[in-house]
């Protein structure tokens, strides 16, 4: 399945994508509104996206939302730091929500602390 996410049916360039313009959108998936059930890949690479939009994605990860999600990919999202990857972390703890999640990148961000817990539970 491939996303593509739009607003006023223009398709958004990446830098267009913050917090901001994605966390309605998150709050759906994390509320069940929207459905992905089928999705495999999310990319967010190289956009503006920060911690509060990666928490509402962790929070959907977490409920179980997107059950076939393979790869995260959040690669060059500046604006991350490294409390992304506790979220994260908590959220895919249950690998019964999260059982197909295998690649998730963070390289490029501003996630520093590699020794810290999260990023070790991350793979770091």
């Amino acid at each position: 399945m491939i996303l593509t996410v739009c607003r006023s049916g223009e398709i958004m360039r990446k830098h267009e994508i913050t917090d901001a313009t994605f966390l309605p959108f998150a709050k759906a998936i994390a509320e069940g509104d929207i459905k992905l059930l089928d999705l495999k890949e999310l990319s967010f690479q190289d956009t503006q996206i920060g911690d509060e939009g990666v928490g509402m994605l962790a929070l959907a990860l977490g409920r179980g939302n997107l059950p076939k999600l393979e790869s995260l990919y959040l690669m060059g999202c500046a604006k991350l730091t490294d409390a992304c990857c506790q979220a994260i972390a908590d959220a895919i703890n249950n690998r019964k929500r999260m059982p197909m999640l295998r690649d998730i990148r963070l390289g490029y961000t501003e996630v520093w602390d590699v020794e810290s817990p999260a990023t070790q539970s991350l793979g770091g």
